[in-house]
């Protein structure tokens, strides 16, 4: 047999086509390769997404309530810290409404709101509304009832104090109102008055108060002397601790060496921000700063958060309206940074709430944690007791006025002088009312022996 062509030729085309027979398999190969990987992916997807569903449609299956009742009872079951024997069966059993569930636990802090009301509620923390200053509790088939006061408010200049009843609203009874009904009848027009029956322990009194604009600086500060600087808080509203910095700042950059801080009618807030602004004042050496007890699970352990800004002397000022995460920033600040307290024994609020959000659209607030301070104190009902008991009208306290002129501060003394004729006769009324603010003066008196013990 003669082979025709060029040499080499027909071996050449041999191996090409052997080539691309090869090359045809290796695509063909990999393709099924690829095809069986992406068949693969689908089918564990396909397991998971079925395994995702299973689970989710036994767990809505097993969801522990139904009706808002028993949401309601499960929840109070679970985290209502004030009392461990309750049950939700119990609940079931004795009341039929969330209402009246709530209200057995006789708790002024635990209440079902409205978003509405919520919203009010975050708007008088932050101390811009118009009102008449006081912030109150209200249960259905139950009056009214005080639980903190603005500072230089309508309120506060009238004396009302928290723990007062309040038995009618323009003569309007308040026992059958709800919280909302409350809320609009006190509410209205600046410069508007309202009337209010008061029960105070055994005793009952009408006051009339003009509705204002309340609006309370949240922080002031200002230097009271040459190397003493002087921060007021009326609130611990979320975020306030930056207000704080700036004041810090502020006040070292003029030459503080000594923190006057006035914790006079902040009925508190939320308890991070007492960490973080323990954070500004104390050293870094302490880390854990106070804790957090609740019903089914451990203790919180809270932790500075922030760097330190001040190490000097410090004396806080409190009375009778410091309440809650107020009294346990002053607490942690004698424990930890060897603060001096100045003024009388606060309110006595030791204990924390938390916000469920029901599928009805309520709101339940619960009691779900008690606080402790490093010492181990119980402020719930027992208040923190000042190092220096100065007894003095709360009425008289310089917070929310410290940057008025002479001419304003004259003014509101004035406008103070018929109320305190009212309360404690002419003589001593005015007598109170020319001493004027008398645990601030403590303080810088403390603050002056101190220097002088320095130098």
């Amino acid at each position: 047999m003669q082979l025709t062509g060029k040499p080499g030729c027909t071996i050449l085309k041999l191996e090409h086509t052997q080539n691309m027979e090869i090359g045809k398999n290796y695509i063909m190969k990999n393709t099924q390769k690829l095809i069986l990987l992406i068949l693969s992916i689908l089918i564990i997807l396909s397991i998971l997404i079925f395994a995702w569903w299973r689970w989710n449609t036994e767990l809505l299956a097993k969801k522990p309530y139904q009706t808002e009742q028993e949401e309601v009872a499960y929840y109070i079951e679970r985290h209502f810290l004030l009392d461990y024997s309750v049950t939700a069966e119990s609940l079931l059993n004795q009341y039929g409404t969330i209402t009246e569930i709530v209200q057995s636990l006789h708790d002024p802090y635990s209440e079902l709101l409205l978003k509405e009301e919520l919203d009010q509620a975050v708007l008088e923390l932050n101390g811009n509304y118009v009102g008449v200053g006081f912030e109150a509790k209200k249960h259905k088939g139950e009056y009214l009832q005080i639980i903190g006061v603005m500072p230089d408010s309508p309120a506060m200049k009238s004396g009302l104090k928290p723990n007062d009843i309040i038995l009618t609203i323009d003569e309007m009874d308040t026992k059958s109102m709800d919280s909302a009904q409350t809320l609009s009848h006190i509410k209205g027009p600046e410069g508007t008055v309202v009337s209010l029956a008061i029960r105070r322990e055994n005793t009952t009194f009408e006051v009339q108060l003009q509705r204002a604009q309340i609006n309370v600086p949240i922080v002031e500060y200002r230097m009271l002397s040459e190397t003493c600087g002087y921060i007021s808080l009326t609130q611990l509203p979320m975020m306030i601790h930056q207000e704080v910095e700036n004041a810090l700042h502020n006040l070292s950059a003029q030459g503080m060496n000594t923190l006057v801080l006035d914790l006079r009618g902040n009925s508190g807030g939320e308890i991070e921000e007492a960490a973080m602004v323990a954070s500004l004042m104390l050293s870094e050496d302490h880390k854990e700063l106070f804790t957090v007890s609740h019903k089914t699970k451990e203790p919180t352990v809270y932790e500075r958060t922030r760097k330190q800004l001040f190490s000097g002397p410090m004396y806080v000022l409190v009375n009778e309206y410091t309440a809650s995460s107020a009294e346990l920033l002053a607490e942690i600040l004698r424990d930890i940074g060897d603060a001096l307290i100045v003024g009388t024994r606060t309110f006595g609020k030791g204990i924390s709430q938390s916000f469920f959000y029901l599928e009805s659209g309520h709101i339940l607030k619960l009691t779900t944690g008690q606080f402790y301070a490093p010492s181990g104190h119980i402020i719930h009902k027992n208040g923190v007791t000042p190092d220096y008991d100065v007894p003095m009208d709360p009425r008289l306290a310089s917070i929310g006025r410290i940057n008025m002129s002479k001419e304003k501060q004259l003014k509101y003394v004035e406008q103070l002088r018929p109320y305190f004729i009212e309360s404690y006769g002419e003589q001593e009324g005015i007598t109170q009312l020319e001493k004027g603010d008398i645990q601030l003066r403590t303080a810088m008196e403390l603050v002056f022996s101190q220097n002088d013990i320095i130098s």
